[in-house]
């Protein structure tokens, strides 16, 4: 608190949270259900979605300049 100063020190209280629930848990009961193809595949999507839709992004600020 002596770092903080009274003020930080409340505003970090009031943002801190310990949270409820078992992540551990939680994670397994999500994660689980995906294989490691599953992943790459995500991946390998996501990877041409962000391509395509940079491509775009930077022929349209070529043609606006």
């Amino acid at each position: 608190m002596q770092q903080l100063g009274v003020a930080d020190t409340l505003r970090f209280l009031n943002q801190f949270s310990c949270g409820v629930g078992d992540y551990t848990v939680e994670r397994h009961e999500w994660l689980d259900a995906f294989s490691l193809d599953d992943v790459i595949q995500d991946i390998e999507t996501n990877r041409k979605r962000n391509m395509y839709t940079s491509s775009r992004l930077s022929s349209q600020k070529m043609r606006s300049s």
